[in-house]
Protein backbone atom coordinates (compact mmCIF):
# COMPACT_ATOMS: atom_id res chain seq x y z
CA UNK A 1 0.00 0.00 0.00
CA UNK A 2 1.18 3.49 -0.92
CA UNK A 3 2.16 5.91 2.01
CA UNK A 4 -0.63 8.25 0.79
CA UNK A 5 -3.48 5.19 0.37
CA UNK A 6 -1.95 4.41 3.71
CA UNK A 7 -2.62 7.67 5.26
CA UNK A 8 -6.06 8.43 3.30
CA UNK A 9 -7.33 5.22 5.12
CA UNK A 10 -5.81 5.85 8.30
CA UNK A 11 -7.34 9.43 8.59
CA UNK A 12 -10.64 7.20 7.52
CA UNK A 13 -10.46 5.09 10.28
CA UNK A 14 -9.71 7.22 13.26
CA UNK A 15 -12.92 9.38 11.80
CA UNK A 16 -14.66 6.11 12.40
CA UNK A 17 -12.72 5.87 16.01
CA UNK A 18 -14.22 9.26 16.61
CA UNK A 19 -17.58 9.33 15.49
CA UNK A 20 -18.80 5.52 15.01
CA UNK A 21 -21.21 3.54 17.08
CA UNK A 22 -20.99 0.40 19.16
CA UNK A 23 -19.07 -2.08 17.64
CA UNK A 24 -18.09 -0.06 14.16
CA UNK A 25 -16.12 2.43 16.88
CA UNK A 26 -14.08 -0.86 18.59
CA UNK A 27 -13.50 -2.31 14.98
CA UNK A 28 -12.27 1.61 13.83
CA UNK A 29 -10.02 1.86 16.95
CA UNK A 30 -8.78 -1.72 17.03
CA UNK A 31 -7.75 -2.18 13.07
CA UNK A 32 -6.18 1.86 13.44
CA UNK A 33 -4.09 0.61 16.44
CA UNK A 34 -2.87 -2.45 14.27
CA UNK A 35 -2.00 -0.68 11.17
CA UNK A 36 -0.88 2.55 13.08
CA UNK A 37 1.74 -0.10 14.79
CA UNK A 38 2.34 -1.92 11.56
CA UNK A 39 3.08 1.16 9.90
CA UNK A 40 5.23 3.21 12.38
CA UNK A 41 2.97 5.92 12.20
CA UNK A 42 1.53 8.19 14.87
CA UNK A 43 -1.63 10.47 15.57
CA UNK A 44 -0.01 13.59 15.01
CA UNK A 45 1.38 11.95 11.48
CA UNK A 46 -2.55 12.11 10.71
CA UNK A 47 -2.76 15.66 11.64
CA UNK A 48 -4.36 15.03 14.97
CA UNK A 49 -3.09 17.71 16.80
CA UNK A 50 -6.68 18.11 19.25
CA UNK A 51 -6.40 18.21 22.36
CA UNK A 52 -10.32 17.10 23.01
CA UNK A 53 -9.96 14.49 26.13
CA UNK A 54 -13.24 12.17 27.25
CA UNK A 55 -13.42 9.43 29.72
CA UNK A 56 -12.88 6.34 28.36
CA UNK A 57 -13.35 2.80 29.82
CA UNK A 58 -10.75 0.45 30.71
CA UNK A 59 -11.32 -3.47 31.41
CA UNK A 60 -9.04 -5.57 34.25
CA UNK A 61 -9.59 -8.86 35.18
CA UNK A 62 -7.05 -9.32 38.93
CA UNK A 63 -5.18 -6.33 40.43
CA UNK A 64 -1.73 -7.17 37.96
CA UNK A 65 -3.78 -6.30 35.08
CA UNK A 66 -4.63 -3.37 37.20
CA UNK A 67 -1.61 -2.25 38.48
CA UNK A 68 -0.15 -3.09 34.70
CA UNK A 69 -2.50 -0.42 33.27
CA UNK A 70 -1.74 2.63 35.62
CA UNK A 71 1.65 2.07 34.85
CA UNK A 72 1.03 1.96 31.35
CA UNK A 73 -1.17 4.95 31.67
CA UNK A 74 1.35 6.73 34.12
CA UNK A 75 4.30 5.81 31.11
CA UNK A 76 1.60 7.71 28.09
CA UNK A 77 0.79 10.79 29.90
CA UNK A 78 4.38 11.07 31.48
CA UNK A 79 3.38 12.06 34.58
CA UNK A 80 2.85 9.64 38.35
CA UNK A 81 -0.54 9.59 40.00
CA UNK A 82 -3.84 9.17 37.56
CA UNK A 83 -7.14 10.69 38.63
CA UNK A 84 -10.07 7.77 37.51
CA UNK A 85 -13.72 7.63 37.73
CA UNK A 86 -14.86 3.49 39.11
CA UNK A 87 -18.68 3.36 39.26
CA UNK A 88 -19.74 1.83 43.04
CA UNK A 89 -20.04 -2.02 42.15
CA UNK A 90 -18.27 -1.78 39.27
CA UNK A 91 -15.68 -3.66 39.83
CA UNK A 92 -12.43 -4.03 37.43
CA UNK A 93 -13.67 -1.00 35.46
CA UNK A 94 -12.25 2.29 35.45
CA UNK A 95 -12.35 5.57 33.54
CA UNK A 96 -9.95 7.85 32.97
CA UNK A 97 -9.92 11.50 31.26
CA UNK A 98 -7.80 11.25 28.34
CA UNK A 99 -6.87 12.32 24.79
CA UNK A 100 -7.70 10.32 21.43
CA UNK A 101 -4.06 9.45 20.39
CA UNK A 102 -3.49 8.32 24.51
CA UNK A 103 -6.02 5.98 24.80
CA UNK A 104 -4.69 4.52 21.17
CA UNK A 105 -1.53 4.36 22.94
CA UNK A 106 -2.71 2.84 26.26
CA UNK A 107 -4.93 0.19 24.45
CA UNK A 108 -1.90 -1.08 21.79
CA UNK A 109 0.46 -1.13 25.45
CA UNK A 110 -1.57 -2.99 26.93
CA UNK A 111 -2.78 -5.58 24.72
CA UNK A 112 1.19 -6.15 24.06
CA UNK A 113 2.37 -6.13 27.42
CA UNK A 114 -0.58 -8.54 29.45
CA UNK A 115 0.27 -11.50 27.55
CA UNK A 116 4.12 -10.68 28.33
CA UNK A 117 2.98 -10.53 31.88
CA UNK A 118 1.61 -13.57 32.26
CA UNK A 119 4.35 -15.36 30.64
CA UNK A 120 7.05 -13.98 33.34
CA UNK A 121 4.31 -14.86 35.82
CA UNK A 122 4.41 -18.34 34.42
CA UNK A 123 8.20 -18.73 34.39
CA UNK A 124 8.36 -17.38 38.21
CA UNK A 125 6.06 -19.86 39.56
CA UNK A 126 8.08 -22.93 37.47
CA UNK A 127 10.76 -21.24 39.02
CA UNK A 128 9.05 -21.39 42.51
CA UNK A 129 8.44 -25.25 42.41
CA UNK A 130 11.63 -25.69 41.15
CA UNK A 131 13.57 -24.13 44.15
CA UNK A 132 11.40 -25.27 46.55
CA UNK A 133 10.97 -29.13 44.92
CA UNK A 134 7.52 -29.05 44.96
CA UNK A 135 7.09 -32.35 43.20
CA UNK A 136 7.37 -36.14 43.38
CA UNK A 137 10.97 -37.16 44.56
CA UNK A 138 10.57 -40.39 42.36
CA UNK A 139 9.98 -39.01 38.82
CA UNK A 140 9.11 -42.11 36.55
CA UNK A 141 11.49 -42.55 33.36
CA UNK A 142 8.85 -44.18 31.04
CA UNK A 143 8.77 -40.97 28.81
CA UNK A 144 11.94 -41.49 26.20
CA UNK A 145 13.87 -38.36 26.61
CA UNK A 146 13.90 -36.17 23.16
CA UNK A 147 15.90 -32.93 22.66
CA UNK A 148 14.94 -29.72 23.34
CA UNK A 149 13.69 -27.25 20.94
CA UNK A 150 15.67 -23.87 21.20
CA UNK A 151 12.44 -22.54 22.47
CA UNK A 152 12.01 -24.66 25.18
CA UNK A 153 15.69 -23.94 26.51
CA UNK A 154 15.34 -20.56 26.13
CA UNK A 155 12.52 -20.76 28.57
CA UNK A 156 14.47 -23.08 30.61
CA UNK A 157 17.45 -20.20 30.62
CA UNK A 158 14.78 -17.56 31.85
CA UNK A 159 13.57 -19.58 35.04
CA UNK A 160 16.38 -20.60 35.76
CA UNK A 161 17.88 -17.04 35.96
CA UNK A 162 14.56 -15.87 38.12
CA UNK A 163 15.38 -19.15 40.57
CA UNK A 164 18.62 -17.68 41.71
CA UNK A 165 16.52 -14.45 43.09
CA UNK A 166 14.52 -17.05 44.74
CA UNK A 167 15.33 -18.21 48.65
CA UNK A 168 14.13 -21.45 49.27
CA UNK A 169 11.08 -21.60 51.54
CA UNK A 170 11.76 -23.98 54.84
CA UNK A 171 8.82 -26.29 54.61
CA UNK A 172 8.92 -28.96 57.99
CA UNK A 173 7.18 -31.50 58.09
CA UNK A 174 4.36 -31.00 60.96
CA UNK A 175 2.44 -34.33 61.15
CA UNK A 176 4.79 -37.74 61.83
CA UNK A 177 3.06 -40.73 60.76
Amino acid sequence: MSNEKTLSKLKKLLALARQGEGGEKDNAERMLNKLMSKHGITLEDLGDETEETNRYEFKYLNKYEEKLLFQIVAMVRNKKGTSYFQNVGARSRLEIELTFSQKCEIDLAYELLKPSMYSVFDDAFSALIHVNHIFPETQSSDKEEKPLSPEERQKLMRISGIMMGIEKTPLTKQLKG
